[in-house]
């Protein structure tokens, strides 16, 4: 999970603080991969390596907008919804953030590494495969 401290000026000229929550459980990846032929990861890797800045813009701009939502206090849940995510979606931290992202391959790979499930990234910084998940 990533938790995103945002300070910004808003639309009435405030400065504004908040802090945002971004992750993914395997069941969501397991549902990208499923949808991509198995191929989610070796995609985004294939779409940084050839810098396709259109498909890198919607992936990872669709990638925030699914791993955003809020924590319940006690930590058991994660909760996403549409309307979480259209509130996200119309912020300026959303805005910043995605630009940030896209700034550099290797904010994309950290954000990517940082919303999954710890034992779906090796020590060395590799994404794992889901285990059981093969499409053929």
């Amino acid at each position: 999970m990533l938790k995103k401290e945002f300070t910004y000026t808003d639309y009435d000229g405030n400065t504004q603080t908040e802090t945002a929550y971004f992750n993914m459980t395997k069941a969501e990846i397991a549902a990208m991969q499923v949808k991509m032929d198995g191929k989610y990861i070796d995609h985004i890797k294939a779409l940084v390596a050839g810098e396709h800045v259109e498909q890198l813009f919607n992936i990872f701009r669709e990638l925030v907008l699914d791993s955003y939502g809020k924590k319940s206090e006690d930590g058991r849940r994660f909760v996403k919804n549409p309307d979480l995510r259209a509130d996200f979606e119309a912020s300026i931290p959303f805005s910043d953030m995605l630009i940030d992202l896209l700034s550099s391959p290797d904010k994309m790979s950290a954000f990517t590494k940082s919303i999954l499930p710890p034992d779906m990234v090796t020590n060395g910084g590799e994404v794992n495969a889901l285990p059981g998940i093969t499409v053929n």
